[in-house]
């Protein structure tokens, strides 16, 4: 069973206030702590694996990463857990490649990384979440749900498109 940490509404790396760039709605002591309180709660639920799910900020990944490291040394344990990240459309609008991007997190040693399910199948396989797992060395945690509703709430992806698309990437090795 896997239990998802996040996502939050607030940013480590950016202002929300553009009249004073230096400004924090929330400071990385906070974060981690949030992010420890869903780890404790969610092993205490019992499930086996941890996902750092929806990250938006590769600082809040990290608050997220550490707040998890926190939980399992004061159970004695050793931490691997799996994270589900941002688009590289949305990294490279931030200034962050996937390479730096996984660089500054590789010390979580993850299970496996995926791109964000807000893309669907067909964009998670054109776009690069292949890539990224394979930047970062582990295997690819494919989108779920993988279809994307249209602007009026229906699939324009069938699920025999959806099972295709994902059967696709299960046999390239991703």
């Amino acid at each position: 069973m896997a239990g998802a940490l996040g996502p939050t509404n607030r940013t480590l790396s950016l202002s929300p206030r553009t009249e004073d760039p230096g400004y924090r709605a929330v400071t990385f002591d906070e974060m981690r702590a949030a992010y420890a309180e869903q780890a404790r709660g969610l092993l205490d639920g019992g499930v086996d694996v941890l996902l750092c799910e929806t990250v938006f900020d590769t600082l809040n990944l990290k608050a997220c990463l550490c707040g998890i490291e926190e939980v399992f040394e004061a159970a004695g344990g050793a931490c691997r857990s799996c994270f589900r990240s941002r688009s590289p459309t949305r990294a490279a609008a931030l200034g962050q490649t996937l390479e730096a991007f996984f660089t500054s997190v590789e010390h979580a040693r993850p299970l496996s990384v995926g791109i964000n399910c807000a893309l669907g199948a067909r964009r998670c396989a054109l776009t690069g979440g292949v890539a990224q797992a394979r930047v970062a060395g582990v295997r690819h945690l494919l989108p779920e749900p993988p279809r994307l509703p249209n602007p009026f709430g229906a699939y324009d992806e069938t699920p025999a498109v959806t099972s295709s698309l994902l059967g696709e990437l299960a046999r390239a090795g991703s």
